[in-house]
């Protein structure tokens, strides 16, 4: 039989978790469970679930604190911030002062009074306290594990699939360190961020280039831009020069090796094969992710087909069929044409125009992999 669990006269709004319905009432937010006791009243102006640490982030009064999932208040609601954090049965809120908490599971404060707070590993946080870094436990934030030297700012984030090694910056320049506090890199880059799981991007003197995390060059400072290249399983673009036609640019795989020279073209990414156009020609080509030239930049226009065909119209606009491989599967046609695509084969019809009408004159079906014609018939 069918069960009210929200009584009438509340609006429901979305399920917080499972088993927690959030309801409106009065332009204010409560809570019930599944069973249809209530949690909380309709007292609060926004909240939201941590499903990591099953606690409630909770509005009042402009001000935010925690309650836990049977309505008890857990942090007090005192902090002007709405992006406090849980972590490993442990919460962090910025208060009054300024200053983050840190709380323990069951609500009581265990330190107070940081400036800043960086995640690194579980049971580990990077602090700032009066102005100096510190390695701390998270569950004895006053038991200190080490001193950091005064550099301005430890990032945030450590760099991916290595919590040993920190980011870190002074005067306005990043350097490297470890979880000792010993300083790996000197702080004298402009940018530094993960790259990969087994490098960083930096920037010196206006140009990026690429490190691993002991500080070793392995790929020079040459690019104005160093970017992924969005859609592309591991490739990335290294830019050199302004916008426009001065600008340049050439492919560079995951181990931070250019793997193409360099072109002045438009690039379509997102796709298995990568199509570029020539700023100053405007002649079109193919690429393959490693960088090797599938088709030439000579052509009028490339198109990427299913089953990895590409469309191709050349200067005398005739259009021809290639595979992925740069090898040309149906001779260039001075006719217009319609295809289609199915399983194994392809299907082209070419009509010639006479005045406002097209008459077919030919259709032939092409096995894609071998290329060979398998059936044709020329129509008089």
């Amino acid at each position: 039989d069918a069960k009210i669990v929200v009584p009438f006269g509340y609006e429901f709004k979305r399920f917080l978790d499972k088993d927690l319905i959030v309801v409106k009432k009065d332009e204010k937010f409560g809570l019930f469970d599944i069973k249809g006791n209530m949690i909380s009243d309709c007292i609060y102006d926004d909240l939201e679930y941590y499903r990591n640490n099953k606690m409630i982030n909770v509005k009042k009064d402009n001000l935010w604190g925690y309650i836990n999932k049977k309505g008890k208040v857990i942090i007090p609601i005192v902090s002007k911030n709405e992006h406090n954090h849980g972590i490993e049965n442990h919460y962090l809120q910025k208060g009054k002062d300024n200053l983050w908490h840190i709380f323990d599971k069951e609500g009581k404060e265990i330190g107070k009074g940081f400036q800043n707070i960086y995640f690194l590993k579980d049971d580990k946080l990077a602090v700032q306290k009066d102005n100096k870094n510190y390695l701390v436990d998270i569950k004895n934030p006053d038991k200190i594990l080490a001193k950091f030297k005064d550099y301005d700012n430890i990032e945030k984030y450590n760099c991916d699939c290595n919590t040993d090694i920190l980011i870190v910056r002074k005067d306005g320049k990043y350097g490297l360190i470890n979880m000792s506090g010993e300083e790996i890199v000197k702080p004298i880059y402009d940018y530094l961020s993960s790259w990969t799981t087994a490098s960083i991007k930096f920037k010196k003197d206006g140009k990026y280039g690429i490190m691993d995390f002991k500080g070793n060059i392995v790929l020079e400072p040459t690019y104005d831009k160093l970017e992924w290249a969005h859609g592309c399983n591991a490739v990335a673009l290294g830019y050199v020069g302004k916008r426009g036609y001065d600008r340049k640019w050439q492919l560079v795989d995951l181990y931070a090796k250019p793997i193409s020279k360099f072109y002045s073209a438009s690039i379509v990414l997102g796709y298995e094969k990568l199509p570029i156009t020539d700023m100053k020609t405007r002649l079109s080509g193919v690429l393959d992710p490693n960088g090797k030239e599938i088709l030439p930049l000579k052509y009028k226009s490339t198109q990427l087909l299913r089953k990895n065909l590409i469309l191709v119209r050349d200067n005398e606009k005739r259009y021809a069929f290639f595979d992925d491989k740069g090898k040309q599967i149906t001779p260039f046609s001075k006719y217009s044409y319609d295809f289609d695509i199915e399983d194994n084969m392809l299907l082209v019809k070419e009509f010639e125009k006479k005045g406002y009408t097209q008459k077919l004159v030919d259709w032939k079906i092409y096995d894609i992999k071998t290329h060979n014609i398998l059936f044709e018939k020329e129509i008089k």
